[in-house]
């Protein structure tokens, strides 16, 4: 894999394989949850999308796989793995453009970084059964690849299980646990 110097992202992907007669059917859904204000339209090269402000009832208005209490966890587990790290968490499920590896390192360097040292962005495509983590900045030192495999491991195990929601809570909380807290702020 060739990387572009400015993005270090870790090469981390994994084939989602749901147990067989399991519900969960989310091809073509899409929706982002991050930690950004913003309400700004983003052209990302794969959908164009309304970046959500933060909140339950802003995500709640968002149509996606997710309804109001699975948006709320996820939104409290991005804020919160952001607020400990000084990483800024995204997710993004939807469909991805090939090569997928290169549109999902495009939609983690359009992430705004004003007051993070890094990102991390989870992209779960369910139709087309990937799922690949991205880290930018200071965040690819603190999540060498081995972490980030790990975390995917566990992800794939609860979407396995048909529970898109837990896996992407866990994976975070993973991930902002192994990354550990900002030093830096204050």
């Amino acid at each position: 894999m060739t990387r572009d110097p400015g993005n270090r992202g870790s090469d981390t992907s994994s084939a989602l394989r749901p147990e067989p007669g399991a519900s969960a059917d989310l091809t073509g859904a899409a929706s982002i949850v991050d930690t950004r204000s913003s309400r700004d339209t983003v052209s990302t090269g794969v959908d164009n999308y309304v970046p959500p402000a933060v909140g339950p009832t802003d995500l709640a208005e968002r149509p996606g796989p997710f309804n109001d209490t699975q948006l709320s966890r996820l939104d409290e587990a991005v804020t919160l793995g952001s607020r400990e790290t000084g990483l800024l968490f995204s997710v993004y499920v939807g469909s991805l453009a090939a090569p997928v590896r290169a549109t999902v390192e495009s939609l983690a360097a359009r992430l705004p970084l004003d007051e993070y040292r890094g990102a991390v962005l989870l992209a779960v495509s369910p139709g087309q059964r990937m799922l690949q983590i991205v880290t930018t900045g200071t965040a690819a030192a603190r999540l060498p690849n081995r972490t980030c495999a790990l975390a995917a491991l566990g992800m794939r195990a609860a979407f396995a299980g048909g529970d898109l929601t837990a896996g992407l809570v866990n994976g975070i909380r993973l991930l902002a646990d192994a990354a550990g807290a900002d030093v830096g702020r204050v």
